[in-house]
């Protein structure tokens, strides 16, 4: 599955109930700014983008 995920055209990720950040695919990790899943985990979308996007995506998480 893990293979999968690396080669999905797609940005794809999965975040624990707090937010943080459990799972990066490379296009995701390319999207924050990281070189590697293992710079993304445990991280908040805080860490990686204006307060204001942050505070959007958090927003859409909760209503997810």
């Amino acid at each position: 599955m893990h293979t999968l995920i690396d080669n999905l055209p797609i940005a794809l990720y999965l975040k624990d109930t707090e937010g943080r950040k459990t799972l990066v695919n490379p296009i995701d990790a390319r999207n924050l700014g990281v070189s590697s899943e293992a710079q993304a985990l445990g991280k908040r979308d805080f860490d990686f983008f204006s307060r204001e996007e942050a505070e959007k995506f958090w927003a859409d998480d909760q209503q997810v």
